[in-house]
């Protein structure tokens, strides 16, 4: 019986200084949860530090790592390019989203595989539940805080208490119902993730969050 794939889509802008780092944290995390093959995949939106220099070099040697030059810059396009390559050239059966900076964890990918195991096609990262650690300045927790809040008063989410961080996991046959043309790709601001948190919930998706440590 084949393995689930796992790609995990980590989208770059001049990261060079934890690419290499970040990607073998991600490929640590194969054999913790039994029946996923979890790939890498740097999108990186041509960096003028060599990111992508390195991620390609990194590639050329090892088979769980991919590497896409998106030669428009911007994280959504990053993003949403990343996904569809792993759709179409990598036979991904879940999309996982990771920032390349390890301001994410790599270490917390399990849990959200635990997750997919047990039923759910939706799960969230988040700083705001039992477990979760959020290292960032009271002016930006504040923020971020309030910004979930508002979101789920606005869109009746309450079973997401974290809307902005990137850090995610869809199965494939989720991301195929929803309606990407609603989440604004192009966009240079964090409306991306709410907007990707709204659209699985209106293609019906079961959601569900882990814990993670953002820093």
């Amino acid at each position: 019986m084949n393995n689930t794939r796992v790609v995990v889509v980590a989208p770059t802008y001049n990261e060079k200084g934890s690419i290499e780092k970040a990607i073998k944290l991600i490929l640590a995390q194969n054999g913790k949860i039994p029946g996923f093959d979890i790939h890498v995949l740097v999108s990186d939106s041509s960096s003028p530090d060599g990111t992508g220099g390195i991620a390609k070099n990194i590639a050329k040697h090892e088979e769980k790592v991919h590497f896409l030059d998106v030669k428009e810059r911007g994280l959504g396009l990053a993003i949403i390019k990343g996904y569809e390559y792993a759709l179409n050239n990598l036979n991904a059966d879940i999309l996982m989203q990771i920032d390349a900076d390890l301001q994410h964890d790599p270490n917390d990918i399990p849990k959200f595989l635990e997750k997919i195991n047990e039923g759910y096609d939706y799960v969230q990262g988040s700083r705001y539940v039992r477990g979760g650690l959020n290292k960032i300045s009271p002016m930006r927790q504040l923020f971020s805080f309030g910004s979930s809040l508002v979101m789920r008063i606005l869109t009746g989410i309450w079973q997401i208490s974290d809307f902005t961080p990137s850090f995610k996991a869809y199965t494939k046959e989720l991301y195929l119902k929803m309606d990407k043309d609603s989440i604004p790709w192009h966009g240079t601001t964090f409306l991306i993730q709410p907007a990707a948190v709204v659209e699985a919930y209106r293609a019906g998706a079961n959601m569900i969050e882990v814990p993670i440590t953002f820093g």
